[in-house]
């Protein structure tokens, strides 16, 4: 059964990976799904009430991370992981992981491969590994069968640039054999579909982020996206006819409810502590929680111009 969510964008091609302003993108709509919903998720958390505002921990959460790839769905995936993991940890629930950061590139490249054998013919030689963004799905089944390793293990972080990521153009290489059998941790990703449905979406999100784990949205995003100014508010539209727009994968940091009951998704960008390109001291008005790295976007917003969304409630299977 092929289940379609949010609007029919085709970005089956990995088309528009970078903005005019060179931002990058990456994220490919599910073309089917087989998580269960998280309405389960919900259930086993127990409270039926979340908070009017609720933030990660940012000394768990750690730097923003500077994607030079179409990766921002391992980007995001990382920092949605790496949340849920600590909180596991802090109750007992599961052993620490004593890392700065879970590797973007492993997860990129090695699902990237996957992805690649499962589109080339039997018999026909594999082609090497391009920068075409990610399917979800893939990656929630590459984390399963590969596992994670600590960010800079085979690719430096920082990158040659200064950037904070291993994900570099320069290394979108093949997996060695010593990559794929000595993979640092394995782990059940415990990913569940989020709804979509605009009277469902905060319930479900901000009750599995309010409970400490880590949430991914998927969504289009426009040249406005990209230059946005936090002076101007939580972004309320989203043009789906740019023609320099495409899918970006981001973890669900933060929210709250204004004032006017309006509720605001905050989100961590791939896109570096540098962005968006305003004076640093801007802010976004009566925002809790925005500092530079970050994006907020109206919730009736992210249902609108999303396609879906992702909670990982991952659990470790060994301690690191």
């Amino acid at each position: 059964m092929s289940i379609t969510f949010g609007p029919l964008y085709d970005l089956s091609k990995g088309r528009n990976l970078i903005t005019p302003g060179g931002r990058r993108m990456g994220f490919k709509r599910d073309r089917f799904t087989k998580r269960p919903s998280a309405s389960r998720l919900v259930r086993t958390i127990g409270s039926s009430t979340y908070p009017l505002q609720f933030c990660h921990d940012r000394t768990v959460v750690g730097l923003t991370f500077n994607q030079l790839t179409g990766s921002c769905v391992t980007h995001s995936g990382a920092k949605a992981q790496k949340v849920s993991i600590a909180t596991k940890a802090k109750t007992g629930a599961g052993p620490t992981l004593n890392w700065a950061d879970i590797s973007p590139r492993q997860s990129y490249n090695q699902t990237l491969d996957l992805e690649r054998g499962l589109a080339t013919p039997v018999g026909q030689t594999l082609p090497p590994l391009a920068d075409t963004g990610l399917y979800p799905n893939d990656y929630v089944h590459s984390l399963g069968l590969y596992g994670i390793d600590p960010i800079g293990k085979y690719a430096p972080c920082p990158s040659p640039d200064g950037s904070y990521t291993d994900s570099t153009p320069q290394n979108l290489v093949e997996l060695t054999l010593e990559e794929e059998e000595s993979m640092g941790m394995q782990l059940d990703p415990g990913a569940y579909d989020l709804s979509m449905a605009a009277s469902e979406y905060e319930a479900e999100t901000f009750r599995v982020t309010a409970s400490g784990l880590g949430c991914c949205s998927y969504i289009f995003v426009d040249t406005a996206f990209e230059n946005w100014d936090p002076a101007s508010g939580p972004i309320r539209t989203i043009d789906l006819s740019d023609p320099a727009g495409g899918g970006h994968a981001l973890f669900v940091e933060y929210y709250y409810r204004t004032a006017a009951g309006l509720w605001v998704v905050g989100f961590l960008n791939s896109w570096s502590d540098a962005w968006p390109a305003v004076p640093a001291d801007d802010v976004v008005p009566n925002s809790p929680f925005y500092k530079p790295g970050r994006v907020e976007v109206l919730s009736t917003a992210v249902v609108t111009y999303g396609s879906q969304s992702i909670a990982f409630d991952t659990t470790l299977q060994e301690a690191a």
